[in-house]
Formats: structure tokens, sequence, C-alpha cells
């Protein structure tokens, strides 16, 4: 038997099964001698340096579980989006270099993040898997990184390599999503290769806003994932429903979990909502996420939709368990009454809900669908 100070926990409360497999498996590998010295009984790179030790230390703190090696991988290691964040602020209390969340998929391992923190430079495109054939560049959706594409990266087909668009911190964001889209024109132009371009909620309208920038990209695909747009013009932002899906896609809402809502009324829903149920996280913390989540969902209502680009091969995938009144002043793009689905475009309901949709088998699903019907022979 082994004793633990406390199980590790998902970012839901729940006991988090692959932590817990991390511990045994540690426990497992002998007791006696140092970390250096299982690592190298176990053909693992232990720490190295100050640095790579102090980073694993960090780890450790956030996941609940000891690092065993410096290649071993965040999420493998019981990391999930709540832990990320906790991670990227002791990374910036600890060394004063401030990483961007998707910077995890760019840099999953405690040697990735060493040799990072030296080269760190703010850039839009993050590399996050290699691959021979076409690239998949996936657009971030109203959180502006990249953490809910998790399972579907692992999802995609081997020979795809994949890269994401992370969107600028807030007081860098252009004045309007069009503007947005055409710095992501550019960056993706810069790449020098042939993409597909994915997007899921608000990154299928900047992706299909990038897909129209044909002087500077002109991409194999264009794949919509129950994107939403504004219902009408000149919505104003419900601030309560924008601290719930705030939360809603931090904690990784899962079907049959209480709902998160603020009452009716109340003076700061962030606040109220960050003291619900995050209440040991300090609340300075998240309020710079949630500053870039509102403006980029100011951007999204000021948005007025166009219908999609009819340049490439289009694939349009709602979540049709997803109420189209969910999201405060937006509607359904494949819904909206204007008609912005172009004739002969490929429609492919999911039944799943909005967050659901981008999780799990539906990741897989949503994979499969993406490559048969619109990348198949490309990759």
């Amino acid at each position: 038997f082994h004793t633990v100070a406390a199980l590790p926990l998902t970012a839901n409360g729940k006991r988090d099964a692959r932590a817990l497999l991390a511990l045994a498996e540690e426990h497992a590998a002998g007791t006696g001698g140092g970390d250096a010295d299982r690592a190298a009984a176990s053909g693992r790179r232990a720490p190295r340096t100050e640095r790579e030790s102090a980073l694993a230390r960090l780890w450790q703190e956030v996941c609940g579980t000891a690092v065993r090696s410096v290649d071993d991988d965040f999420f493998a290691s019981g990391g999930s989006s709540v832990s990320a964040v906790r991670l990227v602020r002791r990374i910036e209390e600890e060394f004063g270099v401030r990483l961007p969340l998707s910077s995890l998929f760019e840099a999953s391992t405690v040697a990735g993040q060493d040799a990072l923190l030296d080269r760190h430079v703010d850039t839009l495109l993050v590399p996050v898997r290699p691959g021979g054939g076409a690239a998949v560049v996936l657009v971030h959706p109203v959180g502006g990184h990249l953490l809910g594409y998790r399972a579907l990266i692992d999802a995609l087909p081997a020979p795809y390599a994949v890269y994401g668009l992370q969107a600028p911190p807030s007081g860098r964001l252009p004045a309007s999503l069009t503007e947005l889209a055409a710095q992501y024109a550019r960056a993706v132009a810069a790449l020098g290769r042939p993409v597909h371009l994915l997007g899921w909620s608000m990154g299928g309208v900047l992706a299909a806003e990038t897909a129209r920038r044909t002087d500077l990209v002109q991409p194999l695909s264009l794949t919509l994932v129950d994107s939403f747009v504004a219902a009408t013009d000149g919505a104003d932002l419900d601030e309560r429903a924008a601290a719930a899906g705030f939360f809603t896609d931090y904690l990784g809402q899962r079907d049959g979990a209480a709902e998160i809502a603020v009452p009716a009324g109340h003076p700061d829903p962030f606040g109220h909502l960050a003291a619900t149920h995050l209440p040991r996280e300090p609340a300075d913390a998240l309020r710079g996420l949630y500053d870039q989540y509102r403006a980029l969902y100011r951007l999204l209502l000021d948005h007025r939709p166009r219908p999609l680009p009819r340049d490439c091969p289009l694939l349009v995938v709602p979540a049709e368990r997803e109420r189209p009144d969910a999201f405060g002043g937006l509607t359904p793009l494949h819904l909206h009454p204007a008609g912005l689905v172009p004739p002969g475009a490929r429609v492919a309901p999911l039944p799943e809900t909005h967050y659901s949709v981008v999780r799990d088998g539906a990741a897989r699903r949503l994979a499969e669908l993406f490559h048969t019907r619109t990348a198949k022979g490309s990759a």
C-alpha cells in the first residue's frame, strides 16, 4: 500500500484517474535512492539544471504528482485547463516571464518549457504537432487559447501537421474581428505551406474571415464547428452570460454537471463565480483571462456576419443538442436568418453540446468527419 496526502482531482473536483495512475507508476518504480537514480533506472531524464528542477517543482505543485522525467507530458501527468492556468501564473511569479496558455502545446514538457523560457517571443501561430502532410490550423475560440482542442489534436490522423492560432493579449486586440482575421491570414501565409482551416465556436467565424483573405491564404478546406454569430446588430454584452460562459469554458463543463449561473441582479458576476467555483484561485490571476474573453466576445457581437466563402471545400458541424439561445446576443451560424451557409456546403450535425463536440469520443468522430469529408487524399 502507498499513502498519499490527498487524491488528485480534475478541474471539476472529481477523482483524476490519470494522475492516480501516474502516482501508482511512480511508487511501483521503487523506493530508495533519489529522483535522479530512479529516473536513470527507468530510462527517464531527471532535471539537470536548477531551472528544470524549479519547473518540475511547479508541475508537482499544480498537478499533485511528482515529475518523473523532464520529458513527461503535462496533460498526461494530470494537468488540466485549471492547472495550466496555475502553472502559467507560477512560472511568471518564479521567472518573470508570462507564457501564453497555448505554449503548453508548443512545449508540453519540463525540458520544452525550459527551452521556451530562453527564447520566448509572443507569436500568433503556435506549432502544435509536426507532420509530413498538409497542415491543419486550429483557430482559437472566444477564450483566446487552444486548450479546448486537446482531444481533437490527439484524434487527427498522424500525417497532418497541426498548428494553432492564439489571440494576442486583450490590450493588443484590434478594433474589429475582420482586422484580427487579417493578422491571422498574414501569420498563416508566413507558414508557406498548404493549410486546412478549422475553428470551433468563435474560431469558426475567425477561420471564415481568415479564408476571405485570398490575397494571402488559399485554404485547402474550411471547417466550422458549432460556431455562433451576432443575432442582431448592436447587441450589448450580457455580463452575467459572459461570466457564466467563461467559467463554463474554463472549468471544462461536462454533461450532467451543475449549471454555472449568476443570480439575477448580482453586481459582480465574475467575482461571484470565481468565489463560488474557484475559491482558492487568486481572482486577479483569472481576471486577465476573463478580460480577454470579454474583449473577444465583444468583437464577435460587433461583427456583422457574412455568407461563408465559396472558394474552398466547406464543412459546417453544428452541435445539435446545444440550445440556439445558449450564448447571450448570439445565434448558431447555420440558423442565421440571412442564410450564411451557401448551397452545396456540407452540413453534418453531431449529437453533442457546444462543449462536448470537441471532447472525447465526439472529437474522434469530428476528426474522422473532417478527414473523410474535406481533406482525404491531401494529408
